[in-house]
């Protein structure tokens, strides 16, 4: 077995963007999960992530996730992800049921490392692109706890914690037309937050 066992230690940073999407168009989730809907419509976060020094991998990711419930609990559904370890790639698919690809990306900023920059962009070759400016920092480190539903051999629950802090960002997107995230493209995202150096656990002891 290639890759470490659970739970994974992970620390890094993400950019976020978090988009408003008819029911019609919401990427589909297990059936013990529907999606949570306001006036018709679900919401979706795509994510760029960076697993850094202190992580059991250090590997690049960009995912795109649903907001569920599971008996009017809400829980996070990992519809599209990909990522430049096989590792990762191997391990997320079978502990957890993450449906992991591989991808080639590209980092850049304006200063250094994208976590650390104001300016940051991304892009993995075939998918998508995007670029975020980093603005008004939240006071203090934030909490967050959450449980992933995905299909592995059935329903599966996953647990994720973890802190980090928070700044507001503003982002553009550029998603490939044909690509497998071009049903997002056109659209304004209507949040994006950077999770600047953030320590997660994911998934539980055996």
């Amino acid at each position: 077995m290639p890759y470490p066992p659970e739970p994974w230690e992970l620390r890094g940073s993400m950019h976020l963007s978090l988009w408003r999407l008819p029911e019609t168009e919401l990427p589909s989730s297990p059936v013990e999960t529907p999606p949570v809907l306001v006036g018709g419509s679900g919401l979706v976060g795509t994510a760029w992530v960076i697993y850094g020094p202190g992580s059991v991998m250090e590997y690049n990711e960009l995912l795109t996730a649903v907001l569920v419930y599971d008996r009017m609990v809400p829980r996070v559904h990992i519809s599209h992800i990909w990522v430049d370890s096989a590792d990762s790639e191997q391990g997320g698919r079978e502990l957890w049921g993450i449906p992991k690809r591989q991808a080639q990306f590209r980092l850049r900023s304006t200063t250094g490392e994208p976590r650390f920059s104001r300016v940051a962009s991304f892009a993995a070759d075939g998918i998508a692109s995007a670029g975020f400016t980093r603005l008004a920092p939240l006071p203090g480190s934030w909490p967050f706890a959450y449980r992933v539903a995905q299909d592995l051999n059935g329903f599966q629950q996953t647990r994720v914690s973890g802190s980090s802090t928070v700044q507001w960002c503003s982002s553009a997107w550029r998603f490939e037309p044909d690509g497998p995230l071009g049903w997002l493209g056109g659209r304004r995202p209507v949040a994006s937050l950077a999770l600047n150096d953030f320590a997660m656990r994911f998934g539980a002891e055996s």
